[in-house]
C-alpha cells in the first residue's frame, strides 16, 4: 500500500510517498526544515543538490557492485568448466556406459612400478615413525610430501617430530612448483632444498630438518608389503 504523508513545515508543504520518505531518512537529511532553509529548498528540490549528489553516488556504488559480482560468478563458472572438461571432477560426470562392479583377484599394485609418481590429480607418500637415539632417548616422526596436478603441478614436503623427553612438538613445511620427481622409472626421488625423500622396491630415504634437529633416515622393508583397501 502506498500511503502518502503529509509535511507541513514553515516554508515548505508538499505530499510526500512512502518510498520518497524512506529515501528522505537514508541519505539523513532534516525532513522539517527550518525557514532559514527553506528558500533553498525550493531553489534545490525537496531533497537538495547534496541528496541527489549522494543518490548518484549510492547507485554508481550498487552498479560497480554488480558487474564486480558477475565478473566474479563468470570467472568461477569458467574455472568449474575447464576442471570438468579436463576430468578433474568425475563426481560431474555422467558415466558412458552400463558396468558390473566385480572383485578382481588380479594384481592391481606392482611394486617396484608403482613406487613412482603417477598422472593422478594427487597422490602422496607417507611415513610415521618412532625413533630412539643412542642416549636411549625417544622421538616420533611424520614425513609426507604431495603432489597436486590442478591448474598447475605442486609439490608439498610436510614434516613433525615430537620429543618425548621434553614434551616438545614441532612442525616445518616446504613447497615447490611442478613435480620433483617426474619421469623417474619404478621408484620416486623428490628434493626441496636440504629436504629429500627418494626411494623404491623397499629401501627408503628421508632427509629433513625440524626445528634444530636434524633427521636422515634409511628404512628397509623387512616384511611383505599390505595392500589397503
Amino acid at each position: 500500500m502506498n500511503k502518502i504523508i503529509f509535511v507541513n513545515c514553515p516554508g515548505l508543504a508538499g505530499v510526500l510517498s512512502v518510498k520518497e520518505f524512506w529515501q528522505h531518512l537514508i541519505y539523513n537529511e532534516a525532513f522539517l526544515m527550518s525557514p532559514q532553509s527553506s528558500r533553498r529548498s525550493r531553489r534545490d528540490g525537496i531533497f537538495g543538490r547534496g541528496s541527489l549528489r549522494r543518490s548518484r553516488q549510492w547507485r554508481n556504488k550498487r552498479r560497480f557492485r554488480h558487474i564486480t559480482a558477475v565478473i566474479v560468478l563468470l570467472f568461477l563458472g569458467g574455472a568449474l568448466y575447464y576442471l570438468w572438461q579436463a576430468g578433474m571432477m568425475p563426481v560431474n560426470q555422467a558415466a558412458e556406459g552400463w558396468y558390473d562392479v566385480r572383485r578382481s583377484s588380479g594384481v592391481q599394485v606392482e611394486l617396484p612400478r608403482d613406487d613412482a609418481p603417477h598422472d593422478n590429480y594427487v597422490e602422496w607418500w607417507y611415513y610415521n615413525g618412532h625413533l630412539r637415539d643412542g642416549a636411549g632417548n625417544e622421538y616420533s616422526f611424520h614425513y609426507v610430501v604431495f603432489v597436486i596436478q590442478a591448474l598447475g603441478t605442486y609439490s608439498v614436503a610436510h614434516a613433525s617430530m615430537v620429543d618425548h623427553q621434553n614434551l616438545r612438538h614441532a612442525i616445518s613445511q616446504r613447497r615447490t612448483p611442478g613435480n620433483p620427481s617426474s619421469g623417474t622409472v619404478d621408484h620416486f626421488d623428490f628434493v626441496f632444498g636440504g629436504w629429500s625423500l627418494s626411494g623404491g622396491d623397499g629401501i627408503d630415504r628421508l632427509r629433513f630438518d625440524v626445528d634444530a634437529s636434524r633427521f636422515d633416515l634409511q628404512l628397509i622393508q623387512a616384511v611383505a608389503p599390505v595392500m589397503q583397501g
